[in-house]
C-alpha cells in the first residue's frame, strides 16, 4: 500500500520568505511535475533540471506548491538559471509563469531564449497575489542541453534589496566543544 498525504499551503510574509535549494531528495514532492514529451524535470546536483539532449518542441513544466503570498507588500521570486547550448548554438527555452488560482491560465513573466553557460541570477516581481499562488517552470525543447535552476526565494522585496544565494562557509573551525553547543568560526 503506498499513499501521499496532501500538501499544505505554504504561507509566505513580509517576515518568513521561503526558499528552496534543490538539496533534499524529497524538494518536489509538493511539486506538480509534467511532459508532453518522455523526459521530466527532476532534481541532479542539488538542482531542479530538466535535459532534452536532442529533442526539440517538447515541453515540460514542474509547477510549485500552492502560497499564499496574501501576507506580502512587495512579493518577488529570485532564483538562478542556466541553458547551456548543445552543439555550440542549440538551446532550450525556458519560461515562468504564476496563476493566482487553480483555475486561471498561466501568465508570463519572464521567457529565456539566450545561450546561459553559467548560472545567471534573476529577480521576477509576483503580481496578482493570492492565497493560492503557484509559478510554473516550463522548458521548450530547443535540441538544447537542458535547463537547471536552482535557489528559488520568494520574499518581500524592500527598498531595492534581494536576496541573493550565499556561498559556502571556507576555512570552517568548531572549537569549545560540549555536548549541547559549539562554537563555529569561518
Amino acid at each position: 500500500v503506498s499513499f501521499k498525504t496532501a500538501c499544505a499551503t505554504i504561507t509566505v510574509t513580509d517576515a518568513t520568505p521561503w526558499s528552496e535549494d534543490f538539496t533534499l531528495s524529497d524538494a518536489l514532492n509538493c511539486w506538480t511535475l509534467s511532459s508532453t514529451g518522455s523526459k521530466s524535470w527532476g532534481i541532479s546536483s542539488g538542482q531542479l533540471y530538466h535535459g532534452y539532449y536532442g529533442t526539440s518542441n517538447d515541453s515540460s513544466e514542474a509547477v510549485t506548491p500552492i502560497f499564499d503570498l496574501t501576507g506580502v507588500t512587495n512579493p518577488y521570486v529570485a532564483f538562478k538559471y542556466k541553458q547551456p547550448p548543445f552543439g555550440g548554438t542549440n538551446i532550450d527555452k525556458f519560461r515562468v509563469s504564476y496563476r493566482s488560482s487553480a483555475t486561471d491560465d498561466w501568465t508570463e513573466l519572464a521567457y529565456y531564449t539566450n545561450i546561459e553557460a553559467n548560472f545567471v541570477n534573476d529577480t521576477l516581481a509576483l503580481p496578482n497575489t493570492s492565497d493560492t499562488y503557484q509559478l510554473n517552470f516550463c522548458i521548450i525543447g530547443g535540441n538544447g542541453n537542458g535547463v537547471y535552476v536552482d535557489d528559488l526565494v520568494i520574499f518581500n522585496k524592500v527598498d531595492g534589496e534581494t536576496p541573493q544565494p550565499c556561498d559556502a562557509p571556507t576555512s570552517l573551525t568548531v572549537t569549545s566543544k560540549t555536548q549541547t553547543s559549539a562554537t563555529i568560526t569561518w
